[in-house]
């Protein structure tokens, strides 16, 4: 089961598309004026195996680029860890969003967890929970189905505050 839904105007265009890998991938659009229009998920089913599910998940991500035409992408940095399960999965994964990405010439804005962690919290070594406090204390009517979609928005505010704003990457932009 793939789940989006996408409503944008050609006027809309043009923001932050942000993607946290995984089974179910979390998906958050920003806006050039620096609003969260979209929300989503990107949930592969679980009759799907193998290459089938990698397929669906092209799919849908083309689909996605296609709506919302975002001007840049950003990604959650792939992590390998030797015998943990789903890590290889999820790394292939990157590959084929890599390759859709590839087909509308993007290439991905890559941001590793910790240094995602420490922008929005002011710890890389941040729990989920903490990531997602800290996104709703300046976004209080978004709600999370999953901490996905959490890791998503916040990916998507590093992407705005680092592409958008003359002052990148300055941490103060984000706290006050």
């Amino acid at each position: 089961m793939i789940e989006t839904t996408y409503s944008k105007s050609q006027s809309e265009m043009g923001g932050v598309l942000a993607l946290d890998v995984g089974s179910t991938t979390g998906v958050c659009y920003m806006s050039t004026s620096g609003e969260i229009e979209e929300l989503s998920i990107i949930k592969l089913t679980s009759k799907a195996k193998g290459f089938k599910k990698l397929v669906s998940a092209y799919e849908c991500l083309r689909k996605t680029m296609v709506l919302l035409m975002p001007s840049i992408v950003v990604i959650e940095g792939a992590l390998t860890c030797k015998g943990k399960y789903g890590e290889s999965a999820k790394i292939e994964l990157h590959g084929v969003y890599k390759l859709v990405l590839q087909q509308f010439d993007f290439e991905p804005t890559i941001v590793y967890p910790s240094t995602l962690k420490k922008f929005i919290t002011g710890n890389g070594r941040s729990s989920k929970d903490e990531v997602r406090k800290a996104v709703n204390e300046n976004y209080p009517d978004l709600k999370f189905k999953t901490h996905d979609q959490s890791d998503a928005a916040a990916l998507a505010i590093w992407g705005y505050q680092t592409h958008f704003l003359e002052e990148t990457r300055q941490e103060v932009l984000w706290r006050t």
